[in-house]
C-alpha cells in the first residue's frame, strides 16, 4: 500500500485526493456497499471482500505502471462494476471469482439493464463490463481467488449480447424542441433572474440573525419574512407561471430559485457543449474578455476539463452566456462572501439551525446538482406543456450543441445563429475543442451528417440552377448513366465521394455555396465565404453558387418586391437602374430553374 500514498486506505473506506475538478470534496470508495446484507457466512464474505480489494489494487497498479494515474471517475466505474458482479454472485451463492464459469459471465452480461430498468444495456455498457472480465483474467496472478477461464474465447457470444441493446442512448434533442427549451430558459432568466437574486440576498441577510434563537422565534421570523415577500407583485406572477397558487410561500421561493438555476444550466449546457462536471466546477471569475490585434472582442469561459488531469480549458462564448454568468455571480454573492467560496454555483438550505456555522449552510455544486436542475427546468409544469423532452440528460445537451454548431443553414436558430456561427469559427481553427477529443469527435460526426444532408438535398432536387449547380448536375448525370440504380443509391454514393474529396457547403436563404476559394466572388478565405460581402447580388454571379426548388419562393418574392418598388413615381434614374439590375439577376436565377423543370417535363 506504500505505492498508493495518495490514497488513504482502511478496511471500510478508500479516500482519494479530490483534484482540481472536484474542489475539496471527499471522494472515495465505500467498501461496506460491496456485499449485500445478510448473505453468506463471515468467512465467505471476508474472502470475497479481500479478493475484490486485491483486484482493485491490481487494476490501479497496472494503470500506474503505464504512467497513468487513473481518474477518480475511472476508479469509481471499476468499483461499480465489481460491486454489481459481486451482488450477482451472492444471489447465485458464488463466493469465489475462481468459481465463476463462462455461463455465469454471459448471464451477468445479459442481465445488465439500461437506466430505465427494462431495456437491455447499451452495446457500449456490455462491452465495458466484458472488459472487466478480461482484465480479471489478465491480472489473475495479482489477486486471490482469481478467475479461471479466458473470457477472450467468448467474444462472439459477448458481441451477440451487446447487439441486443440500443446504441446512442443519449440522443440529441430535436432541433425545434431544443431551440424552444433554450429560448424559454433565456426568457425565464430575463423575467425572474433578478427576482431570484433578491430572494437569495434577502435570505442571506435574515439567516445570521437566527443564530442561537429558540425554534419558535425562528419560525416567527420566517413567517414575517414570507409575508413581506408576498407583497412583491412578482411573487404573484411567479405563482401564476409555476401553477403554485395555493402552495406555501417557502415552497414558491424555493421553486423560483431552483427553476432560475435550471434555466441557467439549460442555456449554458446547450450553448457551450460543456460536461456537467465542468459546468459545476466553474469559479465566479470564469468569464474572461480578450481583444484581438484587429480590435475584435472575444469572450471565454475558463474552467477545469473533466479529463486530462484537471487541465485548464476555455470555451468560446458570446451573448447571452456572459450575461447569464454575471447573473449567477450576483445570485450567490452574499453567500459566497460569507463562506469564503469562489464557486460560481452554490447550494444552501432555506433555514439555518440554531448555532449552525455558515460553512455548513453552503456548498459548491457537483455534477448531480447540474443534472437535477436541468431535469427540473425541462420537466417544469409550464415547459412540459410546450416542450416535451422527457428525462433530459446533460449529455443530450452536449450532443445537441454539436449539431447546432455544424448547421450549414443557421437561419432556424434565430437570435442564437450568431452565437453558434462564432463558435463554429473557433471549431474550424481548432481553438474551441482543444483537448476535448470526445467533443471533437461529436462535432466531426455531426458535421459530416449535416453536410451529407445538404448535399443530398442539392443533388436530389428536380431543378438545380446556378453555375455550381449546373456543374454538379452534369457530374451527377455522367455518374448515373449506365447504372441500374441511378436514384437514391447513386446520390448517396456521390455525396460520400464529394465529402471525401473535401467539398464544403454553405447554405443560406437564397441558395447554396459549393465553396471554393479560387472562384469566390465574395473574396472568402480558407475558412469559407466572406460573411460581410456575401449577398444575393454577389452570389448570383459566383461560380460557387447553386440554387434549388426550395429557394424558388425567395427569388420569386424578390422579383415581386422589386417590380412593386419600380412602380413608384419619381424614382431617381440611378435607383431605377440598380433595382432593375437586381431584378434581372433574380429573374435569371428563376429562368435557370424553369429551364431545368422544362427539360425534366420533356424527358418524361
Amino acid at each position: 500500500m506504500a505505492r498508493h500514498s495518495a490514497i488513504q486506505m482502511d478496511s471500510r473506506w478508500w479516500r482519494f485526493p479530490s483534484g482540481s475538478l472536484h474542489r475539496d470534496r471527499e471522494l472515495g470508495i465505500d467498501w461496506r456497499t460491496l456485499l449485500l446484507p445478510h448473505t453468506g457466512s463471515a468467512y465467505q464474505r471476508g474472502h470475497l471482500m479481500r479478493s475484490a480489494k486485491g483486484l482493485m489494487v491490481a487494476l490501479f497498479d497496472t494503470a500506474t505502471c503505464k504512467g497513468e494515474v487513473p481518474a477518480i471517475g475511472t476508479v469509481t466505474v471499476w468499483f461499480t462494476l465489481i460491486r454489481r458482479l459481486v451482488h450477482s454472485m451472492a444471489e447465485r451463492q458464488i463466493w469465489l471469482f475462481s468459481d465463476l464459469r463462462p455461463d455465469d459471465m454471459l448471464d451477468f452480461l445479459s442481465s445488465m439493464r439500461a437506466t430505465d430498468g427494462a431495456s437491455p444495456a447499451s452495446p457500449r455498457t456490455v462491452r465495458h463490463a466484458s472488459r472487466l472480465f478480461m482484465r480479471m483474467w489478465d491480472l489473475r496472478a495479482l489477486y486471490a481467488g482469481s478467475l479461471r477461464f479466458d473470457p477472450h474465447a467468448f467474444e462472439t457470444e459477448i458481441h451477440q449480447i451487446a447487439a441486443r441493446g440500443t446504441s446512442g442512448r443519449w440522443r440529441p434533442v430535436a432541433e425545434e424542441q431544443a431551440l424552444q427549451l433554450v429560448r424559454h430558459a433565456i426568457e425565464w432568466i430575463e423575467e425572474f433572474g433578478e427576482h431570484a437574486s433578491e430572494l437569495i440576498h434577502a435570505r442571506c441577510q435574515l439567516q445570521p440573525e437566527l443564530r442561537d434563537l429558540p425554534k419558535h422565534h425562528i419560525d416567527q421570523r420566517w413567517k414575517t419574512f414570507n409575508t413581506s415577500m408576498e407583497r412583491d407583485p412578482r411573487m404573484m406572477r411567479a405563482r401564476e407561471v409555476l401553477s403554485m397558487q395555493q402552495e406555501a410561500t417557502t415552497y414558491v421561493i424555493n421553486r423560483v430559485i431552483q427553476v432560475t438555476e435550471g434555466a441557467c444550466v439549460v442555456a449554458i449546457l446547450f450553448l457551450t457543449g460543456m460536461r456537467r462536471s465542468e459546468l459545476a466546477r466553474l469559479d465566479v471569475d470564469c468569464l474572461q474578455v480578450e481583444t484581438t490585434p484587429d480590435g475584435q472582442v472575444d469572450q471565454f469561459l475558463v474552467g477545469i476539463a473533466a479529463k486530462h488531469a484537471g487541465r485548464s480549458k476555455r470555451w468560446v462564448v458570446c451573448d447571452p452566456v456572459p450575461q447569464i454568468i454575471n447573473r449567477l455571480g450576483a445570485m450567490y454573492r452574499a453567500v459566497r462572501e460569507e463562506c469564503g467560496s469562489h464557486a460560481l454555483w452554490l447550494r444552501r438550505s432555506g433555514r439555518m439551525s440554531p448555532g449552525g456555522p455558515a460553512e455548513q449552510q453552503a456548498a459548491a455544486w457537483n455534477g448531480e446538482d447540474v443534472a437535477r436542475r436541468l431535469r427540473l427546468f425541462a420537466l417544469d409544469q409550464l415547459r412540459r406543456k410546450q416542450v416535451d423532452v422527457g428525462g433530459l440528460h446533460p449529455h443530450q445537451a452536449r450532443k445537441t450543441f454539436a449539431q447546432f454548431v455544424v448547421l450549414r443553414d443557421k437561419t432556424a436558430l434565430g437570435s442564437l445563429a450568431y452565437h453558434f456561427g462564432h463558435v463554429y469559427e473557433s471549431v474550424t481553427d481548432g481553438s474551441y475543442v482543444g483537448h476535448d477529443i470526445e467533443l471533437a469527435r461529436l462535432i466531426g460526426a455531426e458535421n459530416r451528417r449535416e453536410l451529407a444532408r445538404c448535399l443530398t438535398d442539392l443533388l436530389s432536387s428536380s431543378a438545380i440552377g446556378g453555375r455550381a449547380g449546373t456543374a454538379l448536375s452534369l457530374q451527377h448525370k455522367e455518374m448515373s448513366e449506365g447504372h441500374a440504380f441511378a436514384g437514391k443509391r447513386a446520390v448517396a454514393g456521390m455525396v460520400e465521394r464529394l465529402i471525401d474529396q473535401g467539398v464544403d457547403l454553405a447554405p443560406c436563404n437564397w441558395g447554396y455555396c459549393v465553396y471554393a476559394k479560387t472562384f469566390s466572388a465574395c473574396r472568402g478565405d480558407e475558412k469559407g465565404p466572406n460573411p460581410v460581402r456575401r449577398a444575393p447580388d454577389v452570389c448570383a454571379t459566383c461560380a460557387n453558387f447553386a440554387v434549388t426548388e426550395r429557394h424558388r419562393p425567395w427569388w420569386e418574392e424578390r422579383v415581386r418586391r422589386d417590380e412593386a418598388f419600380l412602380m413608384r413615381p419619381g424614382l431617381p434614374a440611378q435607383t431605377v437602374a440598380v433595382v432593375r439590375r437586381r431584378m434581372e439577376q433574380a429573374s435569371a436565377v428563376l429562368q435557370g430553374l424553369n429551364q431545368c423543370v422544362g427539360s425534366e417535363v420533356k424527358k418524361g
